[in-house]
């Protein structure tokens, strides 16, 4: 809201300038989602990416989401590091889920959602019964690939 959507992201996710002509500042928005969000843990794909721009927007909005993030991209790094394909249709794909819609929120939230789901039954079969257990994997596999990054 508040400025064009530029044809070219229209063109990926479907949205375009009507359908948030009467979406709230993002000021509002942050505010509503901070406590919706509470203390709980929240769970996204590639979630870094996500929360960077929630960053960037902490001083003009004055809303922080500092919550601890598990990262769908990074656990599927973790569990299967023979696959090269860790994108959210890769994973959803490899668990047989279906991946409908992607690039709208909800759609992608739901997958995401289902992903996890599949992901802590495969962590519990490795051994990962903890979210401190799941947080040290993860920060293993985030080093292995941040090594294995090709500049």
């Amino acid at each position: 809201p508040m400025r064009p959507i530029p044809q070219s992201s229209s063109r990926i996710h479907g949205i375009g300038d009507e359908m948030v002509a009467e979406a709230p500042p993002l000021s509002v928005a942050l505010a509503q989602f901070e406590r919706f969000c509470g203390e709980s843990v929240l769970v996204g794909h590639n979630v870094g990416f996500d929360l960077k721009f929630l960053e960037v927007k902490e001083g003009e909005t004055g809303v922080a989401i500092k919550n601890l993030a598990l990262d769908t991209q990074i656990v599927s790094r973790f569990l299967w590091p023979d696959f090269d394909d860790h994108s959210l249709d890769g994973i959803a794909l490899r668990l047989g889920l279906p991946c409908v819609n992607r690039h709208r929120a909800l759609a992608d939230a739901m997958v995401t959602a289902a992903v996890f789901v599949r992901m802590i039954e495969a962590l519990e079969g490795r051994g990962v019964t903890t979210l401190g257990a799941l947080l040290r994997a993860s920060r293993m596999a985030r080093e292995i690939a941040i090594g294995q990054a090709v500049f």
